[in-house]
């Protein structure tokens, strides 16, 4: 939703007729929404640390006042300001997103979304490949790769086990 502010102005330098303009708001108060919650996630990571705001800033050397107004989401926060959160062991997804978790040493365990598995790959294909040769069955190049990613995203459940996925590839072929 687009938020209008009336602005009025003059057409030319030469024109005395003033012309009613209007200037889309929608990006400053996303950007001020979005301010705020980086520096609510600011506060968060500097709590996790222990640290008061003014003894965050003698360790970063970063002023205060300009600092607490960052946290408050009065001001945007620099990269200078990231980066010290970053040398601390914040991460720096989390700092400005809000995705992943808040520790750097945390991001080791973290799956990454969407990253490719080869081991369950290569499940999906067996198993399929199996399914094809009892039923003596072939099948399209396009029709097996849907049926791969169907098992593939199968496998990837915690409950899933080679018995359904051999029933949902048997159903498919």
């Amino acid at each position: 939703m687009k938020n209008l502010y009336k602005s009025t102005g003059k057409e030319s330098v030469n024109d005395p007729d003033q012309v009613d303009t209007f200037v889309d708001t929608s990006t400053v108060i996303e950007s001020s929404t979005e301010r705020q919650q980086i520096g609510a996630r600011m506060k968060a990571a500097r709590t996790y640390l222990g640290l008061s705001q003014s003894n965050f800033c003698v360790q970063s050397g970063y002023n205060v006042r300009t600092y607490q107004r960052n946290e408050e989401g009065r001001n945007e926060a620099g990269i200078t300001l990231g980066a010290a959160f970053v040398r601390a062991g914040i991460n720096a997804n989390w700092l400005l997103t809000g995705e992943g978790p808040m520790r750097i040493e945390d991001l080791a365990g973290a799956e990454t979304p969407g990253a490719f598995d080869r081991e369950r790959m290569a499940a999906a294909i067996e198993a399929l490949e199996e399914v094809l040769t009892e039923a003596k069955r072939t099948m399209a190049p396009a029709r097996k790769a849907q049926v791969l990613l169907a098992a593939y995203d199968l496998l990837e459940e915690p409950s899933a086990t080679r018995e359904k996925v051999m029933q949902l590839l048997k159903f498919a072929a």
